[in-house]
């Protein structure tokens, strides 16, 4: 009689449920994050900056940029965290770690670029908003029972 052996290993992630995470993920943290567009816009603050870089000229920071910029970082992230699932034992305290790392590394966009302290504010609440809410989700949706 000969035993299967499983090179599985078990992480504490069920990576069959990333799809479902992602996209509840990126839904979550588009619409938090309109609403704080929407709020900085209803304060009268001045949403113009080179946001293609330096040297750009200044362009009204617009719904789209910010629901693409909350979407996109949560399907990096859950491609992250199926990688980390894969090929790690500990990906949910390596993935928080990154998450925290890359948010710490976020702040410091919005003071390269000649922004009105008004949008530097929102647009660095607006990476705590995302940020939290991608973590968040993405652990929680694809804890394994």
């Amino acid at each position: 009689m000969s035993a299967a052996v499983s090179s599985a290993r078990p992480t504490g992630i069920a990576t069959g449920r990333l799809p479902r995470a992602a996209l509840l993920a990126a839904v979550a943290a588009g619409a938090a994050n309109a609403v704080v567009y929407y709020i900085t816009v209803a304060l009268g603050v001045d949403i113009t900056g080179p946001f293609f870089g330096p040297g750009t000229p200044a362009l009204p920071l617009s719904i789209v940029q910010v629901l693409i910029l909350s979407i996109v970082p949560a399907i990096v992230a859950a491609v992250l965290l199926w990688l980390l699932a894969r090929f790690t034992q500990r990906p949910v305290q390596i993935f928080v770690a990154i998450a925290v790392v890359i948010l710490v590394l976020s702040f410091v966009t919005p003071f390269t670029l000649p922004l009105s302290t008004g949008l530097r504010i929102s647009l660095e609440i607006m990476h705590v908003v995302a940020a939290v809410i991608i973590t968040y989700v993405l652990v929680r949706e694809t804890r394994a029972s």
